[in-house]
């Protein structure tokens, strides 16, 4: 039997050189020309996805080209923010309001389990000093029970960490990983694993912000699409109001460079009683990621972080 010798290369260039092509009539058939352009006179673009469109970041759609390069949906439209349904995002509005949490501190937690630039976003968070209280656990300090006991108590959770997604509805399969507890013998409840249906047993109706910085965080089952099987969606169900998350595995640098940036236009707009567009600061930061000159990872502002909530 003679080898397989692989895809005809012919072939494959006429695919690669049709991708520019699918790739506008994609962004054309979900958003069509005229509805971008009636887009453009709003502040603020709220999608609610369904079915396969729950793994889709609409920002890193294509829209044309100029001479340096492809233009995107980032850099025609408002900034974006998702919803689970329209009745999630007015109930997520109405938790907004109620938020009194200004005197609560911030969670900083990374680096449980092994990322080279997991330290350099526990250190970015030290921007928020003089708003609020940084509590910071990283390494062998980023325990699970560490995590539990800290989180109800906060107004910001920022969490730098490895996550796995897993397709079962069990609950137990999609973690966080977090360090584990030397003083848990059994390694169950706090192994390391933060699992959905600890989230869930939290109470965080306190918690105006989460950050996963992490993989796979917003993904939802194939099977259940839209059915909240996220950990992103976990976090809002135990009580934040709004979560940043991923659609699928991450550059560590590229997202580290991202956070920080998006940690700084937070911080510089936080005012008493004035609300900050979190929306905004994350479309800012995508884009000062892409515009940075001579920066290796300003490909990767496409990294799938995106704004559940308000």
């Amino acid at each position: 039997m003679e080898p397989d010798p692989g895809p005809d290369p012919i072939r494959l260039d006429g695919i690669l050189q049709e991708l520019p092509r699918w790739a506008l009539a994609l962004t054309d058939t979900l958003l069509p020309q005229r509805i971008r352009d009636q887009l453009q006179n709003y502040d603020r673009v709220v999608i609610v996805p369904d079915g396969i469109l729950h793994r889709l970041p609409f920002q890193a759609l294509v829209v044309g080209k100029n001479d340096h390069g492809s233009l995107f949906v980032l850099d025609r439209l408002p900034p974006i923010s998702y919803a689970p349904s329209l009745k999630a995002w007015w109930l997520l509005h109405q938790r907004d309001g109620q938020r009194q949490s200004e005197k609560k501190p911030l969670l900083s937690i990374g680096g449980g389990v092994y990322l080279e630039y997991a330290g350099q976003q526990v250190i970015a968070a030290r921007v928020f000093r003089g708003l609020f209280k940084v509590l910071t656990l990283f390494g062998a300090k980023a325990t699970e029970s560490a995590f539990k006991a800290y989180a109800e108590q906060c107004a910001i959770i920022l969490i730098s960490a490895h996550a796995v997604y897993s397709d079962q509805m069990d609950g137990r399969s999609s973690c966080v990983y977090l360090a584990q507890d030397p003083k848990n013998d059994d390694q169950v409840d706090n192994g390391g694993r933060l699992e959905i249906h600890e989230i869930l047993d939290l109470n965080l109706h306190g918690c105006r912000l989460v950050v996963l910085s992490t993989c796979d965080s917003a993904i939802e089952s194939k099977r259940y699409m839209g059915a909240g099987n996220s950990l992103a969606r976990a976090f809002l169900t135990a009580g934040a109001t709004r979560v940043v998350a991923s659609f699928w595995n991450v550059n560590d640098q590229a997202t580290s460079q991202l956070m920080t940036s998006f940690y700084n236009k937070v911080a510089g707009k936080m005012k008493p009683r004035e609300p900050v567009d979190y929306a905004a600061a994350l479309h800012a930061a995508m884009i000062e990621i892409r515009n940075t000159p001579h920066n290796p990872n300003n490909g990767d502002w496409r990294s799938p972080y995106y704004l559940i909530g308000p």
